[in-house]
């Protein structure tokens, strides 16, 4: 018995191994996800609340503003290993990545705060969580090709 409980041991140990070496790079990318997210936070509350622009479009302006704050993140930390040699190619990638995704999140962050009366900061904070692991695929494997 305990035998067959050290095996199993070791064998999850090899597989969360495998895991952590496959996505080593995701805490320093979820760390540059923070600071874009704190821009955008930041930026959607003080053209809200101060400026008393329609939330809508000071999220847009804020997811604008991080698209380009988190890139520069990755380009010059998260994957700075595997840098693409043109840099407005992987700029142009990224951004068309998210021009993309970022109707389906402005979507979610509407029904959640104008239907389902979630706070706007809140609503936002939930959907980004989620779009950024599908994030994080998509710049692993398209626009740093070269990360491992």
């Amino acid at each position: 018995m305990l035998d067959f409980l050290l095996h199993e041991l070791l064998f999850y140990r090899k597989k969360m191994e495998q895991i952590i070496r496959k996505y080593k790079r995701y805490p320093v990318f979820i760390a540059g996800g923070v600071i874009g997210f704190v821009t955008n936070l930041l930026t959607s509350f003080i053209l809200t609340d101060i400026i008393h622009i329609w939330y809508f479009f000071s999220v847009i302006t804020g997811t604008l503003i991080s698209w380009t704050v988190f890139f520069l993140f990755n380009y010059f930390l998260t994957f700075r290993d595997s840098i693409p040699e043109n840099f407005w190619k992987a700029y142009v990638k990224n951004m068309l990545f998210y021009i993309g995704s970022a109707p389906i999140g402005l979507a979610l962050i509407y029904v959640l705060t104008s239907i389902f009366f979630i706070h706007y900061l809140l609503s936002l904070t939930m959907v980004v969580g989620v779009m950024s692991i599908i994030s994080f695929l998509f710049s692993k494997r398209y626009v740093f090709i070269n990360s491992k």
